[in-house]
């Protein structure tokens, strides 16, 4: 029986025009982090997608502390 291979996701190209500073801030995460900018870019996507989704369900999102004070509201524009 032939093995199933599944074909890798289809991606799109996309051009970002970014100021000075953000284009250093991207850098900077890539290399912390240890990823691509890509990489970040696409987790930064997923944060949006996720504030987003919690908050249209009237939930909010919080920055805590280990022993689970709230710190500050995670807040877009």
């Amino acid at each position: 029986m032939p093995t199933l291979v599944e074909a890798p996701p289809k991606t799109r190209r996309v051009n970002l025009n970014l100021a000075a500073q953000s284009y250093a801030d991207l850098d900077s995460l890539a290399n912390k982090t240890g990823r691509t900018m890509t990489d970040v870019v696409r987790f930064g996507l997923a944060l949006v997608k996720l504030y987003l989704e919690e908050t249209g369900q009237g939930n909010k999102l919080f920055i805590g502390s280990p022993n689970g004070k709230v710190i500050s509201e995670i807040r877009f524009p």
